[in-house]
């Protein structure tokens, strides 16, 4: 790749990582003080998408673009009708990535976030290293020790939940269903997934 390209290139990863940083930091904002759950969730969705064109460009820089993904599937009501809302959230394995999808606000469509393996591996382990201390947690304190965006810790304690491990207390507050096999009953969990 040309000299400029590669300099444009990495301005351009600069202003993501920028971008990335700032939807999240007001997302963070909005679902603290402000809370204003909602806003908060289309700006962490926001950076999330930020963040994969950032990881593309990324690899392009590298030398080792990313295979294409396939599309994903979204669930579109009929027109006047609304998708059922005890069907969502569903989670699934794509690739290496676990999707959580949900309903938009009005119910006709659906939207989905991503967590890469490495982050849920990461957000596993960081669980499983406070189930020893403690069966009892809250998600906001933890959330904000994660080493990754909001987001995706709040869709790895979603799936948690989904397949039985984590439950919640009230809002906000959690408890491990069985906090000495946490990690290796996740991992096991997601290969079930993997392989459905």
């Amino acid at each position: 790749m040309p000299e400029q390209a590669n300099d444009a290139l990495k301005q351009v990863l600069q202003l993501f990582s920028e971008a990335k940083e700032a939807l999240l930091s007001e997302g963070k904002r909005r679902a603290g003080e402000a809370a204003d759950w909602e806003m908060a969730k289309m700006l962490f969705s926001i950076a999330e998408a930020t963040d994969d064109l950032r990881r593309q460009a990324s690899e392009i820089l590298d030398g080792k673009p990313e295979p294409v993904q396939t599309p994903a599937v979204r669930d579109v009501a009929r027109k006047g009708e609304r998708l059922p809302k005890k069907e969502y959230p569903k989670f699934f394995i794509r690739g290496n990535m676990l999707v959580k999808q949900g309903l938009t606000r009005n119910r006709k469509e659906t939207y989905e976030h991503t967590v890469s393996k490495e982050h849920f591996d990461s957000i596993v382990a960081m669980l499983a290293e406070e189930a020893k201390n403690r069966t009892e947690f809250l998600g906001p304190a933890l959330a904000e020790k994660a080493n990754c965006a909001p987001y995706e810790f709040y869709v790895v304690l979603a799936w948690l939940k989904h397949v039985g491990l984590v439950e919640t207390q009230r809002r906000g507050q959690y408890r491990f269903v069985s906090p000495n096999s946490l990690e290796s009953d996740a991992h096991a969990r997601w290969k079930q997934e993997e392989n459905a």
